[in-house]
């Protein structure tokens, strides 16, 4: 691993974790988010949607994201203070983690933490639990810092509770896959599976309408495809190899250059950067009866 100098929710630091897997982007890819599914997160990395706004719960967090940590040094009586630092992974360039606090011992054993400020939060890790979704994101932190356990801290008003979680290979084996695959959806602009709480619901009256009338004109049109398409092999048919005209049509035979196969061009694979000659990309809806 390596530690990225970027001060973290700085602009540059919000713009170079857009590019990258962070931790928590392992809940939403994993499907064990509350909040975010593996399409709004897909959309977000391709500047698709913006960003979730900040709301009171994470504003809460992030006003007392220090004093917890201030909190959780004492409680560890730590020589020194815990740094806040951005690590990418050595092997898997394209995964990062954001650290709460971070603290490495003369004896070069890592103390990590993952802060959360929140009551609701607070009050399950006085009874041990851990939601799935930060487990799942102290999971990424783990194996991006290569490291066997770290603490979970929940914090409210302050008092704090310390839980520790270790590694789970099993889970991170499953995650790193999951992982790639979602990366390489963004770097391909390929659209992630949408579930059900990617849609809103519309049943009004506005919406109804244009539904009924699209349905009948889609059908319309599909229908005159299949007379065109049928008409067509028709009138091939009757002129045979001959161009013909008449009736205010015109019959022509055309010959068009087979198109290059420039990814099979190993001269071209290897001395250039095709993506630099890509044009800009092409924002699309789709329309499909359920």
């Amino acid at each position: 691993m390596k530690i990225i100098q970027l001060e973290q929710r700085s602009p540059e630091w919000l713009e170079y974790r857009r590019n990258k897997i962070g931790a928590t982007d392992c809940a939403p890819i994993m499907r064990m988010s509350d909040y975010k599914t593996p399409y709004k997160l897909w959309a977000e990395k391709i500047g698709l949607l913006a960003p979730e706004p900040l709301n009171s719960r994470m504003q809460y967090g992030i006003d007392n994201e220090s004093r917890a940590l201030a909190d959780f040094e004492q409680m560890f009586d730590l020589d020194d203070k815990m740094r806040s630092l951005v690590f990418e992974s050595e092997n898997r360039t394209w995964q990062i983690a954001s650290m709460d606090g971070y603290y490495v011992y003369a004896s070069l054993n890592v103390l990590a933490v993952e802060i959360k400020c929140s009551e609701s939060l607070f009050r399950k890790a006085m009874q041990g639990e851990i939601p799935d979704m930060y487990r799942c994101q102290m999971q990424h932190q783990m194996c991006v810092l290569d490291i066997d356990e770290m603490y979970y801290f929940a914090w409210y008003e302050g008092d704090g509770k310390p839980i520790l979680v270790k590694r789970d290979q099993e889970f991170i084996d499953r995650m790193i896959i999951e992982e790639y695959k979602f990366w390489k959806k963004v770097k391909e602009l390929e659209v992630p599976a949408l579930s059900d709480k990617d849609y809103i619901e519309r049943s009004d009256r506005e919406f109804s309408n244009a539904v009924s009338e699209w349905k009948s004109y889609a059908a319309c049109l599909k229908t005159a495809e299949i007379q065109e398409q049928l008409y067509r092999k028709k009138l091939l048919q009757i002129v045979g190899e001959n161009n013909a005209r008449g009736c205010g049509v015109k019959v022509s035979k055309v010959i068009r250059r087979g198109a290059i196969e420039y990814n099979k061009i190993p001269q071209i694979l290897e001395n250039i950067d095709v993506e630099l000659y890509r044009k800009p990309n092409i924002e699309t809806w789709r329309i499909t009866q359920e």
